[in-house]
């Protein structure tokens, strides 16, 4: 099967060809001279015709002949010349006892063995295969080639077009054996090709040129010379081996991208296939265009004659191609500005809707000032007193000066009201006010500026929806369910100046912004990260479980693999540099230093730059182990360096923390701290009857299903991906595996191809949806602490109707329906189907829940509490401005925001010595001497003191305060249950009970000076 090549003996002494008739060929044929001469002289011409003459194939199986079909005579044949040089009537005789007088003549090389016009692949019509070589490199007698000419098939050059020029003769055994031999033919003689008449110059010859003989290639003659075999290059068909000593051969051909290592030090290209029909017209039909888009590469070959083509007629393509890119882009745009200026229609109309409620209920306009600041209950006060502080102030600067120098809040201590509270909104908005109040009073400004900031938290949850769907109609779906679970999303229209409307819009804007960067990775969304995390956790002092959470979040699925580690370290801290921006605004707030999140983040990206690349080649079992370790050793050594920061600057201000987390599983019922969050509901677990609203708005059985089929993806990715990279270990090792099936055996893909590698099929693709990765492992986070306490519940709801939108509009379940259930492999189908339904669905949502807006807007009440006007009325006329005042932590704010007066706790619960304080002060509802009451006020400066009979009548399975402070106490509480059983029976009967009958042992050291059906005023004597 090998193709020989042969020479006579006289090779080396023949005459070169002649330079004009070279120069000649190479014009006419665009060739060497060199290889025009051994065209000419292989080409076999009819002598009458002058014009080549076609043969059948020869076999090599017996003596030369001419076909039997063809019509000439033997004598014909043996007049028919094929010589080089010598008379045109030179004959053969066969040797080797063929049949006598039988002229001989060399057979054609047929056109696909020519040197030039050959077909240039090994195996391809009929052309002998030789044994399989994968390399490129050439052998030593194929020394590159100087005219080389494409070859028109897809595959490049192949051994048959790099044979090696023409050598000076050599001894080789066949021609030693043939010269000692007797041969009827003389293997030195020459041929001489018939001379050619000149067109015009009859009898005048050309001057006969020598030429070197080549016989038939397939010939059992011994005495011919056998020039030593040419080293064959196929291409390998199983796989297309690349060695790295080549890498300048292919570096033009081949991105890096595109090719593995081998474990045998070689690198290999990875498989791309095409459709030729797609190939020849790929903008035939919108599916083909679509479906020549996903190809990971099309591979097609270059023709110089094609682009010719194509570039005589690129001033009449090129037109509709712009224009259809235009059109595209001008729809993209309209759709665009068409989501946009829904989303800020429906921002405005959200707002506008929960201002209306808030004013039915309250009123608000139209009550007095008093009536407004009074219905800011508990905490609220507290806030917007500040902001009525700058306000009134003679200047902002004297104003923030004050506030910095605080004695008013806590009596008998001076503290920085900027590093206590989170009061920075309010200094923002008294700037806005003073330059411009829009003609507003202070209270209403603050409440329009609050509702505002909802239109913002909507827009949010909007584009986190548009983001992940694709399309803005899953904004509006969001939308729609955000209004039927209102009371479950926010509280606003009854806590107005509460911490949690100031952040929440920040934090799911920061959300939206964290999955943009993961999906995208452009590094400019770091900044916008850090402004939204400077601007939550500067606003709620909560907001810093939420970094927390997501900093876990973050960790835990870098560490699965399912986010780029480098994005979430760069995430992380950009994170860092907000909180450390926030320690730095608050004055150094040592709450924020000694956080969780503080020590937990820096751990975190030590963890994830330390983790191997090849670390998820251990298999699934010890992956699993593997990550599982490194999350609980993070979590480890993120409790130590608290530990330490906390021992190293001698703070305990967050231990009523980790104490409520205790408490919430194994209750210890003497603990004050602890007890005061646990007895309020706003911390208890998530009740019933919220899950209960959610199912029925549909939002929670939507979710459920949701989450469930993405936690399945998810796992058979991970699980698909740690054996994948178990098995390509194996084989490195040499250890017996089963790899994946391939074109190219033992190929075990990449890393960096397990999108296209034949995986099992998954819903989801992890590498192209990472913001959906995380927005359901923080949606998961958050769901856990919302179940814990009901008060977080804030953070799980928004997404329970982002993420239940998102499964009626998300486009990997709509393909899988429509391709696989419908059988429909058009994506306009999918998405107009997609879009229709959506729209009835929003119909029909928005339909069915406007009755129920309607009956909300009808109902108008009006704010009354007249017993709390009439304290506040007697307090602002009947006290002096330095006269400190004590009561329950609720009713003290609401007395320094509407008389200014001082106090001695407040509600504000974060700061250790006020916790202790608390505790002292509240021992009015205890059962303890009126003595213990008198100097515990007096320790702290009190001037009044305000009993409600709210509190001290009230009891409840143990939560009330009174019964708070006798297990607090070891006391038995009202209900007469010694459980635990070291309470004991008190000696003295409850205080604010037994004051009001002015005994003469409490009349000593207190004074009734104001009463009312509420409320009970005593001065200390």
């Amino acid at each position: 099967d090998v193709l020989y090549r042969y020479r006579d003996a006289t090779y080396s002494d023949r005459q070169t060809l002649d330079k004009e008739t070279s120069k000649e060929a190479y014009h006419q044929n665009s060739i060497s001279p060199h290889q025009a001469q051994r065209r000419e002289s292989r080409t076999p011409r009819d002598s009458r015709w002058n014009s080549p003459i076609s043969y059948q194939s020869y076999s090599g199986d017996g003596p030369i002949s001419a076909p039997a079909s063809t019509s000439w005579s033997g004598r014909e044949r043996n007049q028919q010349s094929w010589s080089k040089s010598g008379s045109t009537n030179q004959e053969r005789t066969v040797p080797n006892g063929s049949l006598p007088h039988e002229v001989v003549r060399p057979p054609p090389i047929y056109s696909r063995f020519e040197l030039y016009s050959g077909t240039g692949r090994v195996g391809y019509n009929n052309t002998p295969v030789p044994d399989r070589k994968a390399s490129f490199s050439r052998g030593l007698s194929q020394p590159d080639f100087k005219a080389t000419r494409e070859s028109p098939l897809p595959r490049s050059s192949s051994a048959f077009e790099n044979r090696s020029d023409r050598k000076p003769k050599l001894r080789s055994p066949i021609e030693s054996r043939s010269k000692s031999t007797d041969h009827q033919f003389d293997s030195r003689q020459t041929f001489s090709k018939p001379a050619e008449q000149t067109p015009g110059k009859e009898g005048r010859r050309t001057p006969r040129l020598d030429y070197r003989r080549e016989y038939d290639p397939y010939s059992l003659q011994d005495d011919l010379y056998i020039e030593e075999e040419p080293v064959y290059v196929p291409r390998s068909i199983m796989a297309d081996i690349i060695h790295r000593s080549e890498d300048d051969l292919v570096r033009r051909r081949h991105r890096p991208e595109d090719l593995i290592e081998l474990p045998s030090g070689a690198r290999q290209k990875v498989t791309r296939t095409f459709s030729e029909s797609l190939r020849e017209n790929p903008a035939s039909t919108a599916a083909a265009a679509v479906h020549v888009e996903k190809m990971d590469g099309v591979r097609q070959r270059k023709v110089k004659q094609v682009e010719k083509e194509k570039e005589a007629v690129s001033g009449r393509r090129n037109v509709l191609p712009v224009k259809k890119e235009t059109s595209i882009f001008n729809l993209r745009v309209l759709n665009q500005l068409v989501g946009l200026a829904v989303m800020i229609v429906l921002a405005y109309k959200y707002s506008y809707y929960l201002h209306q409620l808030h004013e039915n209920e309250l009123w608000f306009t139209e009550i007095t000032e008093l009536e407004r600041e009074i219905s800011f209950r508990t905490e609220q006060g507290l806030y917007y007193s500040y902001f009525k502080q700058l306000v009134s102030a003679p200047s902002l600067s004297k104003g923030l000066a004050d506030l910095k120098v605080d004695n008013i809040t806590e009596a008998g201590k001076t503290i920085n009201i900027l590093q206590r509270f989170n009061v920075h909104q309010e200094i923002f908005l008294a700037c806005f006010y003073n330059i411009y109040n829009f003609g507003l009073r202070p209270i209403l400004f603050y409440t329009y500026f609050v509702f505002s900031l909802q239109g913002l938290y909507l827009c949010a949850l909007y584009l986190i929806a548009w983001s992940l769907s694709g399309t803005w109609f899953s904004g509006v779906l969001t939308t729609v369910y955000v209004i039927m679970n209102r009371f479950d999303v926010t509280r606003v229209t009854f806590t107005v100046p509460l911490r949690e409307h100031f952040s929440l819009p920040f934090i799911f804007m920061q959300f939206y912004t964290t999955g943009i960067y993961l999906r995208d990775g452009k590094n400019f969304q770091l900044m916008r990260i850090f402004l939204f995390g400077l601007l939550y956790t500067l606003t709620w002092q909560f907001a810093q479980f939420v970094s927390l959470l997501q900093s876990l979040s973050l960790f835990v699925l870098a560490t699965l693999g399912l986010i780029n580690r480098d994005k979430v370290c760069r995430l992380l801290g950009a994170m860092f540099c907000s909180i450390l921006a926030v320690w730095y605004l608050q004055y150094y707030q040592p709450m924020i230093i000694i956080s969780l999140v503080v020590s937990f983040i820096p751990v975190a990206v030590l963890s994830l730059q330390s983790e191997a690349e090849t670390s998820t080649s251990r298999g699934v079992s010890r992956n699993l182990v593997v990550c599982l370790t490194r999350v609980v050793v993070a979590l480890a050594v993120t409790a130590g360096l608290n530990t330490v920061l906390k021992l190293f600057l001698r703070q305990t201000a967050d231990n009523h923390i980790f104490k409520f987390l205790k408490n919430k599983i194994s209750r210890d019922t003497a603990d004050f701290d602890t007890q005061l969050y646990l007895c309020n509901e706003a911390f208890q677990w998530l009740d019933f009857d919220t899950y209960a609203r959610l199912t029925s708005s549909s939002v929670l059985p939507l979710y459920l299903i949701f989450a469930t089929a993405c936690l399945i993806s998810y796992t058979s990715n991970i699980i698909s991906r740690w054996r994948c990279m178990e098995n390509q270990v194996r084989y490195k090792e040499g250890r017996p595996t089963q790899p994946k099936e391939t074109k190219a055996n033992g190929y075990i893909p990449s890393s960096h191809q397990q999108r296209s590698s034949p995986d099992p099929p998954a819903l989801f693709d992890l590498y192209t949806r990472p913001d959906l990765c995380f927005h359901l492992g923080q949606s998961l986070l958050l769901g856990v602490l919302a179940m814990s306490t009901l008060r977080m519940k804030c953070f799980w709801t928004p997404y329970l109707c982002i993420l239940s939108s998102l499964s009626l509009a998300d486009p990997d379940l709509w393909n899988l329906l429509v391709n696989k259930v419908c059988n429909v492999k058009r994506p306009h189908v999918m998405n107009i189907v997609r879009h229709l339904l959506l729209f009835s669905l929003i119909f029909y949502l928005g339909y069915k829940q406007k009755h129920v807006i309607d009956e909300e807007l009808e109902q108008l009440r009006e704010f009354y509490d007249p017993d709390t006007v009439d304290l506040m009325q007697w307090i602002q006329q009947n006290t002096n401005k330095e006269d400190a005042i004590s009561g329950s932590m609720q009713l003290m704010a609401g007395v320094k925001l509407c008389t200014g007066r001082p106090l001695t706790n407040h509600p504000h619960f974060e700061d250790k010595e006020l916790r202790e304080r608390t505790k002292q002060l509240y021992q009015m509802y205890a059962k303890v001497s009126p003595t213990t009451v008198y100097d515990n006020l007096k320790k702290y400066e009190a001037k009044y003191i305000i009993l409600e009979d709210s509190i001290c009548l009230y009891h409840r399975d143990r939560c009330s305060t009174t019964d708070i402070m006798d297990l607090v106490n070891n006391h038995v509480p009202d209900d007469n249950i010694q459980d635990p059983p070291h309470l004991v029976q008190s000696k003295f009967p409850r205080f604010c009970d037994e004051v009001r009958y002015d005994s003469p042992e409490y009349r000593k050291l207190f004074t009734k000076v104001f009463e009312n059906r509420t409320f009970r005023v005593y001065r200390l004597n």
